[in-house]
């Protein structure tokens, strides 16, 4: 109910390209979040095989686990129904990094990889894919080997110190997308940990703004804070812009 009710609110303060100031949104909401959202055969075909399969496996849940299923089993086809990205989404995260020509991005919450091989479509991005359960990053890895991925590496381990460690080691991010731990103060704590290491243009996406009033309250925190200069409300996703040169404001616009 509460998410049916935040898509409504969302409905209503939805807007297009009309009501955009800023000729840097303009650009990047109707050349990419609006235009045709090219799905990728091979990893369509992956996301159709895993909506096929039956086979339960365990799961070590770090994060909220899910509003529909709240067992330590789940099927594959379940996860890859209920807990993966729309094709949609998954096809506009590659549209982003080609758009904006990221090529370090980390990724909070593999599941089963779907948008972890969209994020690496590109031959030159680096991915760098966080995920707790341990069977969930071997039936994502036979994924990215089946799809030959080269440019993917997989941290597996509790996000709350594997993130940590990893930033120690690493001079840079362009792209981060959170979508571990749907809860107010891990996401804040993300958000906070990845700043250090974003690049001047660097954009950070927040998975399931509207998912509950956790997700809300922490999206509301972060759009007040003066680093998140740009940043639009996709219902499916919160976008932040960190460039101090653009202009700033806070969007709600169709996807």
């Amino acid at each position: 109910m509460y998410l049916q009710f935040s898509y409504i609110k969302y409905w209503l303060r939805r807007s297009e390209e009309h009501s955009i100031h800023s000729p840097f949104l303009f650009n990047f909401y109707t050349q990419v979040v609006r235009s045709k959202h090219a799905l990728d055969p091979e990893v369509e075909a992956i996301r159709e095989t895993l909506l096929k399969d039956k086979n339960l496996i365990d799961l070590v849940d770090y994060g909220a686990g899910s509003l529909i299923n709240k067992g330590k089993k789940k099927s594959v086809k379940s996860i890859a129904k209920i807990s993966s990205s729309p094709p949609k989404f998954s096809a506009f995260l590659h549209q982003v990094i080609s758009y904006f020509g990221y090529q370090e991005v980390i990724e909070l919450g593999t599941s089963l990889g779907l948008n972890s091989l969209y994020l690496s479509k590109d031959d030159k991005v680096n991915l760098t894919t966080f995920e707790g359960d341990p069977n969930l990053c071997k039936k994502a890895r036979d994924s990215f080997s089946e799809a030959q991925r080269t440019n993917i590496h997989v941290v597996e381990g509790d996000i709350n110190e594997t993130l940590p460690a990893f930033l120690q080691t690493t001079e840079r991010i362009d792209l981060a997308y959170l979508d571990a731990n749907h809860k107010f103060e891990p996401t804040l704590n993300y958000f906070d940990l990845c700043l250090d290491k974003m690049s001047k243009n660097g954009l950070i996406i927040l998975d399931d703004i509207h998912w509950s009033k956790e997700m809300w309250k922490a999206w509301k925190e972060i759009i007040s804070r003066p680093e998140a200069i740009l940043t639009v409300d996709l219902f499916d996703a919160g976008l932040v812009f960190l460039n101090p040169d653009i202009q700033p404001g806070n969007y709600t616009l169709t996807f």
